[in-house]
């Protein structure tokens, strides 16, 4: 059952995406890299992630990546094994990483524009883990986007403390 309207759904995406980039782009690349763990635990979901700031952008444009075929009308959603490296930039490059997250955060506006409302309620094949509405992935990253950016903010604090 559909909840949330286009209108809504493009105006939360919007603002979510707005507040992870903005705090993205007060990282400098001197503290792009600190609190980087090599034997960082992985998970199902945690692509690119080491408890960086650097990783955490990464991780978030890698699943932008991930979900815009949705948009564009993909019956079928990809998964993180489905995650392709080499069209990624360096782990190692804030700067690309960074304009990764702002190109990828623009395609994914722009094909959310195009959305017509009746795609919304439309089902995608997830495998075992579903099969989501397009409005519902839509929402997963709006929430995605605000939980990195309040990650971002936290090491931010950390990275000022540890300063002095």
């Amino acid at each position: 059952m559909l909840i949330y309207t286009e209108d809504f759904l493009k105006y939360r995406h919007r603002r979510a995406s707005q507040y992870f980039l903005g705090e993205a782009q007060k990282i400098s690349v001197v503290h792009a890299f600190q609190y980087a763990e090599a034997n960082w635990p992985t998970h199902n979901w945690g692509i690119g992630q080491n408890g960086s700031a650097a990783s955490i952008v990464y991780h978030v444009a890698a699943w932008r990546q991930l979900t815009l075929p949705v948009l564009n009308g993909a019956a079928t959603m990809k998964r993180a094994e489905d995650f392709m490296p080499q069209d990624a930039p360096s782990t190692n490059d804030w700067f690309q990483i960074l304009q990764w997250a702002v190109d990828e955060t623009a395609r994914w506006a722009a094909a959310l524009d195009t959305l017509a409302q009746s795609q919304l309620e439309r089902k995608v094949d997830w495998g075992a883990d579903g099969s989501p509405e397009v409005a519902s992935v839509i929402w997963s990253i709006i929430e995605h986007d605000i939980q990195h950016a309040s990650q971002l903010e936290y090491l931010q604090q950390r990275i000022a403390c540890a300063a002095g």
